[in-house]
């Protein structure tokens, strides 16, 4: 099993956040340096859909988590727990993964604190973000 580049996810989501912090933040850039401007009426633009943007250089679940990160709409924006158990980090927690230089996923990966642990049962995630193969060193700290 083979990870995809990290260096090309983190272009793509370079290139992705670049592209939308203008249009995500104009509001409150606009009321912040301007309190006598109460509103702001955005100009009609057609969209786009997220594949014809990255035209087709980046996996579908890849362009998926993209999306979901980049809604205007912050209690919308998935946060960063549920962020690592998007299907695109699917891989990462299969037995025997490979980065791409071929090494195995580092166990350092899935060390998570004690209040990250906390906030996993909070949102039902800890089954899905410790891969089935290392649940044996948070037996002691989780409640299943």
């Amino acid at each position: 099993m083979r990870v995809a580049d990290p260096s090309r996810c983190a272009h793509l989501f370079r290139f992705s956040v670049c592209s939308a912090l203008p249009l995500l933040f104009l509001p409150l850039f606009l009321t912040a340096f301007s309190p006598n401007h109460t509103s702001f009426k955005f100009p009609s633009i057609k969209s786009h859909p997220w594949p014809k943007v990255f035209r087709n250089k980046a996996p579908a679940n890849a362009i998926d988590l993209v999306s979901k990160w980049l809604r205007y709409e912050p209690k919308s924006r998935l946060d960063p727990f549920e962020s690592l158990a998007h299907p695109f980090f699917d891989e990462l927690r299969e037995p025997g993964a490979k980065m791409p230089n071929q090494q195995p996923v580092p166990e350092k990966l899935f060390e998570f604190t004690d209040n990250e642990i906390k906030v996993m049962q909070q949102k039902g995630l800890t089954k899905k973000l410790i891969p089935a193969h290392l649940m044996k060193n948070y037996a002691h700290k989780i409640k299943l």
